[in-house]
């Protein structure tokens, strides 16, 4: 109100100030000061949301070390199972990597036991890691839909290739095909 009476007190200076001039000016004044609340508001849920969005930073930060983390973990494991070393790692490591990211077992610890034992008791394997992680994907998918375990899917996904020939990939499809029709 204190701006409407020196909008009045200026008009009255210089003329007879108009009532709807005086009205303008009144509505003009408690628009601003409107407005000024609604800027008020908008700092507020900004300041809130900044807070949050650095909270959320936090969290994501703290995931991506605890990922880190449990990924080193992971890969040693793998190494210290298998003996591998180099590219051989490389490749397993890209392995469980992938069979990670297709949404395969429980977490990377589990992935990289399964990539172990796919290496350990899979023979001919291409060396390729897509192999090792397609091999890794279909003893997991056994283990989970038929509860076979890992070590006695890829036994018997060997034991089928040193008999009748095939792929580790097309003799598990074979034991799964078989576990179907019971």
């Amino acid at each position: 109100m204190a701006k409407s009476k020196t909008y009045e007190l200026m008009l009255r200076i210089g003329g007879k100030a108009d009532s709807s001039l005086r009205k303008a000016c009144e509505a003009a004044d408690a628009q601003l000061a409107s407005l000024g609340e609604t800027a008020e508001k908008i700092m507020s849920v900004a300041g809130t949301a900044m807070k949050t969005l650095g909270a959320a930073a936090v969290a994501g930060v703290t995931a991506s070390v605890t990922s880190y983390a449990e990924y080193e973990q992971a890969a040693k494991g793998l190494a210290s199972a298998t003996g591998a070393t180099g590219k051989a790692l490389e490749n397993q490591e890209k392995a469980m990597q992938a069979v990670y990211k297709s949404g395969y077992g429980e977490n990377l610890e589990d992935i990289a036991k399964t990539i172990a034992v796919v290496e350990r008791n899979v023979d001919n394997l291409s060396g390729k890691w897509t192999e090792t992680a397609e091999n890794a994907k279909a003893a997991i998918a056994l283990e989970k839909t038929f509860g076979y375990g890992t070590e006695e899917t890829t036994r018997a996904a060997s034991a089928l290739m040193k008999n009748f020939g095939g792929d580790a990939a097309t003799n598990m499809s074979l034991i799964a095909a078989g576990a179907q029709k019971g």
